[in-house]
């Protein structure tokens, strides 16, 4: 028999049930925030030692180092490289390598357009991440095996519709969509520093030249010689 006192206790049960359930979930959000705050500011430290060297007096082969290395270590990615565009836009030219391989000689040293992974990244101006054990374009899949490399994932450093480089990242485990996120904001702040470089590089060349500084060659008088060409 259904008495009163029954339907109380089950009532209690219910919303108990109800509590506790709320609590799991707020428990959760809180902590999906504290991850998303944590991503945030992990993704804002590496902002800023990407653009801090960009923003220095380095060269900018020396200012790109720095920033590879940031990214190794701020990512735990195995190797970055990132390359700058030839002046040609034919090219792309290696500029810092960390990780696994400081080297900027070798067959990564000067990838035409088009070809192998940073090339088709240039050529096609979209990123790409990839599976080393499963692509098929993986140009040394024995050295991806021996490295324990796992994936690969490259960006095009873009200003506009203007192409400065290419910047590419490989793990030894698979790329979470916040490795991923936290690429796209460094490749978009190598562009910008990289433009700004170049911007000021030209800016300084025009500032230095015979014309800009007053100092060019006077045009010949009606009774100089020789005459000036």
């Amino acid at each position: 028999m259904v008495t009163a006192e029954w339907l109380a206790a089950v009532a209690l049960l219910a919303v108990l049930v109800y509590i506790a359930a709320e609590q799991r979930t707020i428990a959760a959000l809180r902590r999906q925030a504290a991850e998303a705050r944590a991503m945030l500011e992990r993704h804002a430290a590496l902002r800023a030692d990407v653009r801090r060297p960009l923003a220095g007096r380095d060269e900018l082969p020396a200012a790109l180092q720095r920033c590879a290395e940031a990214i190794v270590t701020r990512l735990d990615a195995a190797l970055v490289q990132i390359w700058t565009l030839s002046r040609d836009e034919s090219t792309l030219e290696l500029q810092a390598s960390a990780g696994l391989s400081t080297r900027l000689d070798g067959p990564d040293a000067r990838i035409p357009v088009g070809q192998r992974h940073p090339g088709l990244i240039a050529r096609e101006r979209t990123p790409h991440t990839d599976d080393l054990g499963r692509d098929p374009r993986t140009n040394d899949p024995a050295w991806a095996a021996q490295e324990g490399l796992a994936a690969l994932a490259g960006y095009p450093l873009l200003v506009g519709d203007r192409l400065a480089g290419v910047v590419a990242a490989f793990s030894r485990r698979p790329m979470p969509p916040a490795m991923l996120d936290a690429l796209e904001l460094v490749a978009e702040a190598l562009a910008q520093g990289i433009e700004r470089r170049r911007a000021s590089e030209v800016a300084r060349k025009e500032c230095s030249s015979p014309r800009a500084s007053g100092s060019a060659t006077p045009a010949a008088g009606p009774g100089s010689w020789p005459p000036t060409s």
